[in-house]
Protein backbone atom coordinates (compact mmCIF):
# COMPACT_ATOMS: atom_id res chain seq x y z
CA UNK A 1 0.00 0.00 0.00
CA UNK A 2 1.36 3.41 -0.95
CA UNK A 3 0.68 6.77 0.69
CA UNK A 4 -1.92 8.67 -1.31
CA UNK A 5 -2.68 12.31 -0.67
CA UNK A 6 -6.22 13.61 -0.97
CA UNK A 7 -7.17 14.77 -4.44
CA UNK A 8 -10.09 16.76 -5.76
CA UNK A 9 -11.48 15.14 -8.90
CA UNK A 10 -14.18 17.00 -10.79
CA UNK A 11 -16.25 15.02 -13.31
CA UNK A 12 -14.27 11.81 -12.76
CA UNK A 13 -14.24 9.16 -15.46
CA UNK A 14 -12.81 5.67 -15.12
CA UNK A 15 -11.50 3.52 -17.94
CA UNK A 16 -10.83 -0.11 -17.02
CA UNK A 17 -7.40 -1.20 -18.25
CA UNK A 18 -7.31 -4.73 -16.84
CA UNK A 19 -10.61 -6.60 -16.70
CA UNK A 20 -9.32 -9.33 -14.40
CA UNK A 21 -10.72 -8.94 -10.91
CA UNK A 22 -9.28 -9.24 -7.43
CA UNK A 23 -11.59 -10.30 -4.60
CA UNK A 24 -10.75 -8.69 -1.26
CA UNK A 25 -12.67 -7.83 1.94
CA UNK A 26 -14.11 -4.34 1.83
CA UNK A 27 -15.99 -2.15 4.29
CA UNK A 28 -17.59 1.27 4.19
CA UNK A 29 -18.62 3.98 6.62
CA UNK A 30 -22.07 3.84 4.96
CA UNK A 31 -22.53 0.30 6.36
CA UNK A 32 -20.73 0.42 9.70
CA UNK A 33 -19.87 -2.77 11.50
CA UNK A 34 -19.72 -5.08 8.48
CA UNK A 35 -17.38 -6.16 5.70
CA UNK A 36 -17.59 -8.55 2.75
CA UNK A 37 -15.59 -9.87 -0.19
CA UNK A 38 -15.91 -7.55 -3.18
CA UNK A 39 -14.52 -8.15 -6.67
CA UNK A 40 -12.78 -5.13 -8.22
CA UNK A 41 -10.90 -4.62 -11.47
CA UNK A 42 -7.13 -4.85 -11.24
CA UNK A 43 -6.13 -1.65 -13.09
CA UNK A 44 -7.76 1.51 -14.35
CA UNK A 45 -7.18 5.02 -15.56
CA UNK A 46 -8.85 7.92 -13.74
CA UNK A 47 -9.46 11.10 -15.73
CA UNK A 48 -11.01 14.34 -14.62
CA UNK A 49 -10.36 17.93 -13.68
CA UNK A 50 -8.28 18.94 -10.68
CA UNK A 51 -9.22 21.66 -8.18
CA UNK A 52 -7.91 24.29 -10.63
CA UNK A 53 -9.97 23.00 -13.54
CA UNK A 54 -6.93 21.43 -15.25
CA UNK A 55 -7.37 18.06 -16.90
CA UNK A 56 -5.40 15.20 -15.43
CA UNK A 57 -5.08 11.46 -15.85
CA UNK A 58 -3.83 8.90 -13.35
CA UNK A 59 -3.07 5.19 -13.75
CA UNK A 60 -4.06 3.11 -10.72
CA UNK A 61 -3.59 -0.52 -9.70
CA UNK A 62 -4.10 -2.52 -6.53
CA UNK A 63 -5.40 -0.73 -3.46
CA UNK A 64 -5.72 2.67 -5.16
CA UNK A 65 -7.71 1.16 -8.04
CA UNK A 66 -10.01 -0.49 -5.47
CA UNK A 67 -10.59 2.80 -3.63
CA UNK A 68 -11.32 4.68 -6.85
CA UNK A 69 -13.87 2.06 -7.90
CA UNK A 70 -15.46 2.11 -4.43
CA UNK A 71 -15.85 5.90 -4.53
CA UNK A 72 -17.06 5.91 -8.15
CA UNK A 73 -19.72 3.40 -7.11
CA UNK A 74 -20.94 5.89 -4.49
CA UNK A 75 -21.29 8.55 -7.19
CA UNK A 76 -23.41 6.08 -9.15
CA UNK A 77 -25.64 5.20 -6.18
CA UNK A 78 -23.98 1.83 -5.51
CA UNK A 79 -22.53 0.57 -2.24
CA UNK A 80 -20.38 -2.50 -1.80
CA UNK A 81 -23.30 -4.57 -0.52
CA UNK A 82 -24.81 -4.33 -4.00
CA UNK A 83 -21.85 -6.17 -5.58
CA UNK A 84 -20.39 -8.22 -2.71
CA UNK A 85 -20.27 -11.98 -2.39
CA UNK A 86 -23.39 -12.24 -0.22
CA UNK A 87 -22.14 -15.34 1.60
CA UNK A 88 -19.10 -13.40 2.85
CA UNK A 89 -20.94 -10.59 4.69
CA UNK A 90 -19.45 -10.52 8.18
CA UNK A 91 -19.99 -8.47 11.30
CA UNK A 92 -16.68 -6.83 12.10
CA UNK A 93 -17.51 -6.25 15.74
CA UNK A 94 -18.25 -9.74 17.09
CA UNK A 95 -15.48 -9.43 19.64
CA UNK A 96 -17.20 -6.35 21.10
CA UNK A 97 -20.62 -8.05 20.97
CA UNK A 98 -19.23 -11.08 22.80
CA UNK A 99 -17.23 -9.05 25.34
CA UNK A 100 -20.32 -7.03 26.26
CA UNK A 101 -22.74 -9.95 26.34
CA UNK A 102 -24.65 -8.70 23.31
CA UNK A 103 -25.14 -5.16 24.61
CA UNK A 104 -23.60 -2.85 22.03
CA UNK A 105 -24.52 0.32 20.24
CA UNK A 106 -23.64 0.95 16.60
CA UNK A 107 -24.31 4.64 15.93
CA UNK A 108 -25.32 5.43 12.35
CA UNK A 109 -25.51 9.14 12.14
CA UNK A 110 -23.80 12.46 12.26
CA UNK A 111 -22.03 12.98 15.55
Amino acid sequence: MDLMYLHVVINPEVKILDYSKIIFPEACESVKGFFADVPRYRALELKGLDENGKQFSQYATGWLARIIQHEMDHLNGIIYTDIMDRKSLTCSCWNVVNDRGGRVELPYGVY
